[in-house]
């Protein structure tokens, strides 16, 4: 993983893998093909610059779709990140575990904020 360029994330049974997160720390650009993935760190992180995306439907061009993205750019987005995708014994900020409870606390900020307009327009009793 370490001499790879890319690294390949798929859909699996669970609805978490550690596999993303150690191609991003070894330096790999994540490809992606997983339908109704939800991307760690979404509402903080722009991971237009660090990933490609395959749909279902467009894995028969797995190759050509990676060959087309802009690698250099990609893998200056991991570089950039990677940082964010690394637990560390004693956490440190902007590691893994802070982005971790940064993304729960927004997640629980949306969902209460969703509840208390749905309330307020009489959907909730």
């Amino acid at each position: 993983l370490q001499r790879s360029k890319y690294g390949l994330h798929v859909h699996g049974y669970q609805p978490f893998s550690a596999r993303l997160f150690d191609a991003i720390m070894m330096g790999a650009v994540p490809v992606i093909v997983a339908p109704g993935y939800a991307l760690p760190f979404h509402g903080v992180l722009n991971w237009s610059n660090f990933f490609v995306r395959v749909e279902l439907s467009e894995v028969g061009r797995l190759y050509e779709i990676v060959h087309a993205a802009p690698y250099q750019e990609l893998a200056q987005g991991v570089s950039l990140v990677a940082h964010h995708f690394r637990y560390n014994d004693d956490p440190v900020p902007g590691d893994a575990f802070y982005m971790t409870v940064h993304d729960v606390l927004l997640q629980s900020q949306t969902v209460s904020l969703n509840s208390t307009l749905s309330q307020r327009a009489g959907y909730e009793r």
